[in-house]
This record gives C-alpha cells, sequence and structure tokens, in this order.
C-alpha cells in the first residue's frame, strides 16, 4: 500500500519535465508538503486533448456513481491485480489515468507496537510519480461544484520494500509515464506490463523522525535522516 508520500518540488521544476499547459489559478496553490496523508489535495498530470495538465485533486476515490463520499478513505489504493474487477476503477482505466507527482513516499516498520517511519526516494528521479485513476464525483447539493478525487495504484513489492511492507505504489519510469498517459491506448491488457516493482537497486532509503508517523504534522525538518536508539521508546502512534 502507499498511505504516506512527499512533494516538495515547485512548478518551474515540474514544467522543466513535463511542459505542462500552464494554468496560473492551479500554479498559485502549489506548495511544499513533507507528509501528504489521505483525504488531502494532491497534484496529478493528465492528458487533455493531447496536453499534459497540472490538476489538484483529493486523495481518495469517490466514483461518479457513489452516493455519498464516504468511500472515499477506503480508496486511496487500487490493486493492479484487480483493476478490471472493480466497479470503481474498470471504467476509469480507458480515459481517467493519470500520474501522481512525488519527490519521496513513507513506509513504517513495524517494532512491536511501535512504529518506525522510513523514506523512499530515487537519487536518478528527483520529482517522479505513481500511477494512478481518477474520477470526477457530483454531489447533488452542490452540483456546480465536482469534486475531484484519485487513488494510487500498487503491485507487489521489491525487495527493498519488503522488508517494511507487503505492496508497493506503482512507480513509472519515465517512458511508463507517457505510455500510462496515452490517450490512444484504453485497455488494461496493454497497461499491465507497467504494473511491475520499481527498481530496488535505484531506490535509497533512509530513517526519519518519528513525528512524520502523524498526519498532523508537515515540516522540512521531518525528511532528514533520524537516528534512533534501539532502546528508546520512538514511536508517536
Amino acid at each position: 500500500m502507499c498511505g504516506r508520500f512527499a512533494f516538495t518540488s515547485s512548478f518551474s521544476q515540474i514544467q522543466k519535465k513535463y511542459s505542462l499547459r500552464q494554468n496560473q489559478n492551479v500554479i498559485n496553490t502549489l506548495s511544499a508538503s513533507y507528509n501528504i496523508s489521505p483525504m488531502q489535495n494532491i497534484w496529478v498530470i493528465v492528458r487533455e486533448a493531447g496536453e499534459l495538465v497540472l490538476k489538484n485533486m483529493r486523495w481518495g476515490l469517490v466514483p461518479h456513481w457513489a452516493k455519498d463520499e464516504s468511500l472515499a478513505a477506503k480508496m486511496i489504493n487500487a490493486r493492479a491485480e484487480t483493476l478490471a474487477e472493480k466497479p470503481a476503477f474498470r471504467s476509469l482505466i480507458a480515459k481517467n489515468r493519470c500520474i501522481i507527482l512525488a519527490d519521496a513516499f513513507y513506509e513504517f516498520e513495524a517494532r512491536g507496537k511501535q512504529k518506525r517511519p522510513v523514506r523512499f526516494v530515487m537519487p536518478n528521479y528527483p520529482i517522479f510519480a505513481f500511477a494512478g485513476l481518477y474520477d470526477v464525483w457530483e454531489n447533488p447539493l452542490l452540483p456546480e461544484n465536482p469534486l475531484h478525487t484519485c487513488t494510487i495504484i500498487t503491485t507487489e513489492p521489491n525487495e527493498l520494500i519488503e522488508k517494511v511492507h507487503h505492496r508497493m505504489a506503482v512507480i513509472l519510469s519515465e517512458a511508463g509515464e507517457k505510455e500510462w498517459l496515452d490517450e490512444k491506448t484504453t485497455k488494461i491488457e496493454e497497461l499491465q506490463h507497467l504494473f511491475q516493482p520499481f527498481p530496488a537497486n535505484e531506490m535509497q532509503r533512509l530513517y526519519v523522525h518519528p513525528e512524520i508517523n502523524s498526519p498532523k504534522n508537515n515540516a522540512p525538518n521531518l525528511i532528514e535522516e533520524y537516528h534512533y536508539e534501539e532502546n528508546s521508546s520512538w514511536s508517536l502512534f
């Protein structure tokens, strides 16, 4: 699963990599977040009429057919193996694919009842992207203000991630990002090869401060390497 990540890059860094169609209203709301958790707004890229567009969406999918928003917290992730089987996801594969921007993500190493946060980065990819799906839900009481939400696709872990968790997000290569956003591709069978674990040898891990265990905390010091004393109490869950 992917339940926490970070994105601290500027718009100029995003623009340099993706050559986006600019939307000043969106750019003005872009800010760094060192500890992104479910149900928060995140940054995604979609392809519209052949152009890449940066959008702000809430993390936690609400299907367009849902009666209310109650499903969102349970739909932050979507298993790659069952995308075509789940009603909430299978209708989105053809036209509602997105990439979700990140520059690090976190997993939590369990020691009994304690949790030690581990930060994972890709040194060769200062900005990388998770494969995602999105949908637009209209509140019957507020039809003029549709809710854009998304989910992160997960797959089997690589040998580095499996030490702390049995799932990991689908992290796309640069070629994979282009393929995932290709509007001409509409069938899951044409995309399944993208759901491979990201190579472990291109990732690095480090322990970070236990304050990151709480989604209420969001500050630059949270991403710095933290050295734990083995006999100390370090969980803030």
